[in-house]
Order: structure tokens, then C-alpha cells, then sequence
């Protein structure tokens, strides 16, 4: 049927030489959808292969599994009955129980998936600490003294794109529980199982009588005591109007609004979140007496804290308050009044001429004291002063005696290029004390009489002595020669140092505080990308990569530091990021100790791209293949069509050679 329809085809004999040259290209078309259809033919079978046994990560696990290697419900059975997981770590049963999962709740669990990770729903915990807001959490008999939380939908869902495998069931406790069935065993909870709890203090940390145009500083301390981290937290302090805000430090990442005489301090990182700890976050605040405030004022402020899932505390206290003095000045020249009386304002000069007491007499360089000023409080029952003195070209003093109600307490020498000279005095007992500096001339110069300086100070025993513990922690490239290297990039090579602060602001002494568990330090991440060269005294626990010390004993109001020194690897590992723990080999060095600090690094051409595909739509494998069959069937229709018209040419040449045209 098909030669009878052509043949009856009107043809003009002239078109022949033209059908020949088309002829050729049908053909090398044809050759073309046959190759094409041959590609497309093997990719499916590529597709089908790796839809029936998929790839998996080339580190299938990570030291922060909390049960290394898990993937079944009888590895979390085996590791929790023998209270040892894979990795020796003898503490799997110490922290299922803090959790409320013990061996009946794991044999009850029911297989699930997790696969609404995305929302803040979930928390997820883990050995190592993260960049995404972990905290941790206290565990007693934890090989580390604890693990870390943190929202699981931080983590990479690339390598579980239907979600993450995982049993399911109810702790003792009675909130829902899931176990990670990943190589990992990682324990998740809701979030709202737990609750934050929040603490505050604020005092005075100057003088607490000021003057006009005086500096006043104060010290808020606050941390979240809980169980869980707290969001959407910020410090609020408003100002007394008698008081202008003028600069601040803090030992935490905070982000500042002010609005009027109310500042506002909000936690920073995601979501804004405060997690639990034992370590207190500190803000100090340096603000200045504005000049129109009246004598006897007295200048009160609070601070509060705020944030969800508890309620907002308020410090409060006489701590908080200053007395505004106005100091009487000298007649003519605005200086304050010198202790012996008005009559020591101006003094006279052994050539007759009188002059005021701040300035010099003609001849040998003569020199005052200026003033006695509290500077500081490290403890309750300790006082720094600061004495400064007037020097004339020529002259410089050689010490500084310190009287406490008239009775010397210490000597000190000073350099003679001084202007001014630090004395810390601890008091025994409480009460009201008089101090008193007289600053001692060098030979060769002349101390202007009767010009002694002084201040008063009141010591009060507090009633319940707290400790209270504040750490920071910062980074520098001694390659580099970087100060402060937190957030910049490091090179293959650099030699980093890292500085550990734990200090104690209580009025109580920190005795035998433990520098391990929460005080220790996770360097699992930095190890991944650099060798420990110095760890000074600490002590490494292979196992999981936490350096920790021995017992310290911290004064109140005193601090220490520990070192320890890193040097990037050279060259850089382009390792995988490991399925079980997807924050890993991320080419960022993260670590926390109170801040957070993170060193970066030059990411190769091979990370970035394996970086690169976690962002690519992820389709899974069955619309891998609804693809590739659509396309093998859409070429093969094109192939096919092209040898039909082929056929089509041939069967006319021949009816034409045959005279059938």
C-alpha cells in the first residue's frame, strides 16, 4: 500500500538530482538520532543503576555521633546494653537516661522518617559543637561533661532528601523522642521539651559618688540558666535622664538599638537564641553625668532580659545607684576646693608671687597631687584607685605613699616620666575607709605642700557570696601577623592561636572549677583542617578531639588563660562532607568558648562544586527516571522518523528508475 501511494506521487523527472542530495541528508540525520538514542539508551541504564544501589558519602561517619556508625535499631540496643558504642565511648546509657530513653523505649520505638525537617520544630544534638547556634548541655557522667544542641534544620538534607531515617517513641519523661538512624544515633527532641530559664545582675563598677561631667560605669551579667535555648532574647536598660550613653564592650556578639535613653542589646545569631549554660555573658556600659544634673541627685537604673519561652527578669538593687555631688571650686579658678580648705587655694611662691594650687612656683620643678579616684571593684572587698599628680617641665616623683584611715599600707615607686600610679588595696573587714596618697618628689624637685589627695569608700560584706563565671575566647594569625583573626581567612600553612578567658566577677572565689565539660574545648572542627602543634597544659581526648584542664581555683575578680596553637594543613584536604554529620569539612574552622569564633579557608575548585549541588533541585531518583524515559522516547521518535523518510526517498528513486513515474 504503502509503494502504490508514493508512486502516484506527481513527480517532475528534474527533481531527481535534488532528491539524491536530500537523500544524503536524511541518511546523516538518521546517523545522528542513532547515536543520540545510543547515549541516551546508556544513561538510562546509568540512572537505573544508581536508583537500584545509590551513592553514599565516601565518610559515612563523624566523631560527634553520639552513637558512632548507627543505621539500625540494634546498633542503638547493642551500643546502650553494653554502654559503649563503636568508637569506645563509655557513656552512650549516661546520656539516652538524661534524655529519658532507656532500653524499653528504644525496644518500643517504631521505624520512621523525619521529613518536615525544615521547620524550627526539631532539635538535634551532637558530640561537637556547630555553627548553628549549638549549646550545651550538661550530662553527668558524659565522657565530655555533656553534648550539644542545636535546630536540626541547619543541617544538609542533600544526603536524605526524603528525610532522615529514623525510630521514633516516648521518653520517661513523656515528650516524643527520635533516634537518628543515619550512622550516627543522634538523639532528637521537640522543641519546647525543655524550658530556658534567665538570670541577670547589674552594678556599679566606678566611683558611687560622681560628679557632673563624671564617667559612670556599669557591669550587666546575664546567662540562661536552663534547659534550652531561649530565641528572640535582648538585654534591655534604659538610661536615667541624668546620664548620656556614650560607649559599651561586651563578651558576647550582641547588635545595638537605641531609642531615646533606652538601649537594647539583641543576641546575636540565628534566630537570636541564648542557649543554656553555667557561664555568665557580660555588657559593660560607660555613660557620662550630664552637667545640669543637681547636686544630691541620686541616679538609679535597672536592666531585664527578654525572651520566648520564659519569663523577662529585672536586676534591681542599690548596686545600681549613684549620688551626684557638687563638688565646692576655688574662687577664680574652678578648681575643686583642696581637703584643708578653702585658704590652700592658691599657695605662695618663695619669691612672694601667689599663684593657684594646681600651678608651679618659679625655680626647682615642683609637682602636686591631682586626685585620688576609685577606678575599679574586682571584688567586694577589694578597691583599685588611681592617683594622678601635676608634673612642671623638669620635675617627676619618685613614689606614691597609700594611707588607709592615716595608716600607711603601701609605698610604691614610680617611673619619673609618670603622670599618674595604680594601687589595689584589699580590706579586711566592713566599714567606711579613708584613703590617702601622697606622692613623693624625685630629687631635684619640690612637692607643693598641703595638697594630699583623698576619697572615701564604703565596703559591704555581700550576704550570699555568688561565683559567677564569664568566659571570651579570640583568635590570632601569628603568620599573618592578625591580632584578631576571628572571620578572616586563613592559609594553607598559617599557625594560629587561640586564647581561652575564664574569669570570675562573683564576690565569691571559684574553688577546684573544673576546666572540662562545659568549660572545656571542642576542637573537632579546627582538627579537621589543621594539626595541633601546642596544647599547652591541657589534656586531648583523642576520641572526641576536646581539650580540657585540671581543677583551678579563680579569686573573685580574677581571671586566667589558657593557650593553645594550631597550624593549618598544607595542603588543604578536599575531603567530603561526611553523611552523618553534613557541618562537616565545610572549609570554616568554628569553635566556641563564651563567643563565637570562626577562621575560614580557601575552598578548592572540587569543594566548590560538591558545595554547589547541595543548592541544585533536588528531584530523586524516581523523577530521574520519569526524566530519562521521557527523553529516551522522544529521540527515539525523532530517530525513527527520520528512517521512515529515508524509506520515503528510497522507494521513489526506485519507482523512477523503473519507469514506474
Amino acid at each position: 500500500m504503502f509503494k502504490k501511494i508514493v508512486s502516484n506521487l506527481p513527480f517532475h523527472p528534474t527533481l531527481l538530482g535534488d532528491l539524491g542530495y536530500y537523500l544524503k541528508r536524511v541518511r546523516q540525520e538518521e546517523a545522528i538520532r542513532r547515536l543520540g538514542l545510543v547515549f541516551v539508551i546508556l544513561a538510562l541504564a546509568v540512572q537505573t543503576f544508581s536508583f537500584l544501589s545509590p551513592v553514599k558519602s565516601t565518610i559515612a561517619y563523624s566523631t560527634g555521633d553520639i552513637v558512632y556508625g548507627a543505621t539500625t535499631k540494634d546498633d542503638i540496643i547493642k551500643a546502650f546494653t553494653k554502654n559503649k558504642d563503636p568508637k569506645g565511648r563509655t557513656d552512650v546509657r549516661e546520656i539516652f537516661n538524661y534524655y529519658g530513653i532507656g532500653l524499653d523505649q528504644i525496644k518500643n520505638a517504631k521505624k520512621t522518617v523525619i521529613s518536615d525537617s525544615d521547620n524550627d520544630k526539631y532539635v538535634n544534638t551532637s558530640r561537637s559543637s556547630t555553627p548553628a547556634g549549638a549549646s550545651f548541655t550538661k550530662i553527668p557522667g558524659a565522657i565530655d561533661g555533656g553534648i550539644y544542641e542545636f535546630p536540626l534544620k541547619y543541617w544538609n538534607k542533600s544526603e536524605f532528601p526524603n528525610g532522615y531515617p529514623a525510630i521514633t517513641g516516648i521518653s520517661t519523661y513523656g515528650f516524643r523522642f527520635w533516634i537518628l538512624l543515619k550512622g550516627c544515633g543522634n538523639i532528637v527532641i521537640e522543641k519546647g521539651s525543655k524550658h530556658p530559664k534567665f538570670e541577670i545582675n547589674k552594678q556599679l563598677a566606678s566611683p558611687a559618688t560622681v560628679k557632673p561631667g563624671d564617667e559612670v560605669k556599669y557591669t550587666i551579667e546575664f546567662r540562661n540558666s536552663g534547659i534550652i535555648a531561649s530565641e528572640d532574647v535582648r538585654v534591655v536598660d534604659v538610661l536615667d535622664k541624668n546620664l548620656k550613653f556614650e560607649s559599651y564592650t561586651s563578651n558576647i556578639d550582641l547588635k545595638k538599638e537605641e531609642d531615646g535613653q533606652k538601649l537594647i542589646w539583641h543576641v546575636k545569631g540565628a534566630n537570636n537564641a541564648l542557649a543554656p549554660s553555667d557561664r555568665w555573658h557580660r555588657i559593660v556600659i560607660k555613660a557620662t553625668v550630664k552637667k545640669s544634673t543637681p547636686s544630691g541627685t541620686k541616679i538609679c537604673n535597672e536592666s531585664t532580659i527578654r525572651g520566648t519561652k520564659t519569663k523577662d527578669i529585672t536586676s534591681g538593687g542599690p548596686k545600681d545607684c549613684v549620688t551626684v555631688t557638687i563638688t565646692p571650686t576655688c574662687p577664680g579658678t574652678g578648681l575643686p576646693i583642696p581637703p584643708e580648705g578653702i585658704e590652700k587655694c592658691r599657695i605662695t611662691c618663695p619669691d612672694g608671687s601667689v599663684i593657684p594650687y594646681d600651678k608651679v612656683c618659679p625655680g626647682a620643678p615642683q609637682l602636686a597631687c591631682q586626685s585620688l579616684k576609685e577606678v575599679a571593684s574586682p571584688a567586694w572587698d577589694k578597691r583599685k584607685f588611681e592617683t594622678t599628680f601635676l608634673r612642671q617641665p623638669g620635675a617627676s616623683a619618685a613614689g606614691v605613699k597609700y594611707f588607709v584611715n592615716d595608716v600607711q599600707v603601701a609605698n610604691q615607686s614610680v617611673d619619673p616620666a609618670a603622670n599618674s600610679d595604680f594601687y589595689t588595696h584589699q580590706f579586711k573587714e566592713n566599714g567606711t575607709y579613708k584613703i590617702r596618697a601622697d606622692v613623693i618628689p624625685a630629687s631635684g624637685s619640690n612637692i607643693i605642700p598641703g595638697q594630699a589627695c583623698e576619697a572615701s569608700v564604703v565596703i559591704e560584706k555581700p550576704v550570699n557570696p555568688v561565683v559567677r563565671i564569664v568566659t571570651d575566647k579570640g583568635v590570632s594569625n601569628i603568620t599573618q601577623s592578625i591580632e584578631d583573626a576571628n572571620n578572616t581567612t586563613a592559609a594553607a600553612g598559617d599557625t594560629l592561636k587561640y586564647t581561652l578567658i575564664t574569669e570570675n566577677t562573683g564576690d565569691a572565689d571559684a574553688v577546684n572549677l573544673e576546666l572540662a565539660g562545659e568549660y572545656s574545648e571542642n576542637i573537632a572542627d579546627i582538627l579537621e583542617y589543621a594539626y595541633l602543634i601546642d596544647k599547652g597544659d591541657a589534656t586531648l581526648n583523642e576520641s572526641t578531639q576536646v581539650l580540657s584542664w585540671g581543677k583551678v581555683t579563680i579569686p573573685a575578680g580574677q581571671k586566667i588563660e589558657k593557650v593553645f596553637t594550631v597550624r593549618v594543613k598544607d595542603p588543604l584536604p578536599a575531603t567530603p562532607i561526611s553523611a552523618s554529620n553534613p557541618l562537616s569539612f565545610d572549609f570554616v574552622m568554628t569553635n566556641k568558648y563564651g563567643r563565637e569564633v570562626t577562621v575560614k579557608l580557601d575552598k578548592p575548585a572540587s569543594k566548590n562544586v560538591e558545595i554547589a549541588t547541595t543548592y541544585l533541585p533536588n528531584t530523586g531518583p524516581g523523577t530521574g527516571m520519569i526524566i530519562s524515559v521521557v527523553s529516551t522516547m522522544i529521540i527515539a521518535f525523532f530517530f525513527y522518523r527520520a528512517r521512515l523518510l529515508g524509506r520515503e526517498i528510497e522507494v521513489v528513486r526506485y519507482e523512477f528508475s523503473t519507469g514506474g513515474l
